[in-house]
C-alpha cells in the first residue's frame, strides 16, 4: 500500500511538471511554438490562455513584439548593421519600473514593456547600460515588421 502511494506521488508530480512545461508551447500547424515566460507576466496567464485557445496569430505576434523588439549585446562588435545612439537605458525606464543593468547582462533577459524605447525606420536604436559594457539593441521598424510577417508566414497564421 505505502509504495502504490509513493507510485501515485510520483505520477503526479511528473503529470505537474509536463502540463508546466507544456504551459511554454503551443503546436501551430504541427509545428511547435515556444512561449516567452515573459509573456505570462506581462500579459498575465489568463490572456495568454485565452489566445491560446483562440487567436493563435495574435499569440505569436503579442510573444514576437515582446522578444524581438530589441536584444541584449554585450559589446559594440556585436551590433550589426548602421545605427544611432539613443542614450542611457535608465532615461527610458518607465515610472515605476526597475533597471537593473547586472541583471540584464547575467540573464539576457529584457522586458521592453519596462521601457518607452524609440523605434526608426531604417537605424538601429543603441542604448548604453552605464559602464557595463552592455547595450539595449532595438531593431529598426522595416526589419521587425519583416520578419514578423516571415514568422507568421512560417506559422501559417
Amino acid at each position: 500500500m505505502k509504495k502504490l502511494f509513493v507510485l501515485t506521488l510520483m505520477v503526479c508530480f511528473a503529470l505537474v511538471g509536463f502540463a508546466q512545461q507544456n504551459k511554454y508551447a503551443v503546436n501551430i500547424n504541427s509545428k511547435e511554438f515556444r512561449i516567452n515566460p515573459m509573456l505570462y507576466e506581462y500579459l498575465g496567464e489568463n490572456q495568454v490562455n485565452n489566445l491560446k485557445a483562440t487567436d493563435l496569430k495574435q499569440l505569436v505576434v503579442e510573444n514576437y513584439n515582446l522578444t524581438a523588439y530589441c536584444y541584449v549585446a554585450l559589446k559594440m562588435s556585436e551590433i550589426e548593421g548602421s545605427y544611432q545612439m539613443k542614450g542611457e537605458l535608465k532615461n527610458f525606464v518607465k515610472d515605476g519600473k526597475d533597471c537593473n543593468y547586472q541583471q540584464i547582462i547575467e540573464t539576457g533577459a529584457f522586458n521592453r514593456y519596462d521601457y518607452n524605447l524609440p523605434q526608426d525606420a531604417t537605424l538601429l536604436n543603441v542604448f548604453t547600460m552605464g559602464n557595463t559594457g552592455g547595450y539595449i539593441i532595438v531593431l529598426p521598424k522595416t526589419t521587425f515588421d519583416n520578419r514578423k510577417s516571415q514568422l507568421l508566414e512560417y506559422y501559417g497564421l
